[in-house]
C-alpha cells in the first residue's frame, strides 16, 4: 500500500465528478471516496481520478480508479497513447506485489 495525501494539481477528466458522485452513492458507507489524492513516487505525484480508501479503523483496502478518456477535452489532444501510462502501471503493481 502506499501512502498518500489530499490535494489535486491537475484538471479533473468530463467524467469523472458523475463517476465519483455514483460511486459515493452506492459505496460511501464503506469507503472514503476522493477525487483529490496524491501518491507520491519519489519524483512527481500520482493523481489517481478517483480513489477508494476503507473506513474500516483495521482496513487496508485502498483502490484507485483511472479513467482514460482518449483526449483533453479543449483541445482535443490525444492522451493515454500506447506505453504512456506503464511507468505509473509498473509503480502501483511493484507495491501489490509487496503486500501479498
Amino acid at each position: 500500500m502506499r501512502s498518500y495525501r489530499k490535494g489535486r494539481a491537475k484538471m479533473r477528466g468530463y467524467k469523472e465528478e458523475s463517476f465519483q458522485d455514483s460511486l459515493t452513492r452506492y459505496f460511501g458507507d464503506y469507503f472514503e471516496i476522493s477525487g483529490s489524492i496524491q501518491i507520491f513516487n519519489g519524483t512527481r505525484p500520482y493523481e489517481p481520478d478517483i480513489a477508494l480508501i476503507d473506513k474500516r479503523p483495521t482496513g487496508c483496502i485502498r483502490i484507485d480508479i483511472e479513467i482514460d478518456e482518449p483526449y483533453v477535452g479543449l483541445s482535443r489532444q490525444a492522451i493515454h497513447c500506447d506505453g504512456e501510462d506503464e511507468a505509473r502501471d509498473i509503480y502501483f503493481r511493484a507495491s501489490l506485489k509487496r503486500a501479498i
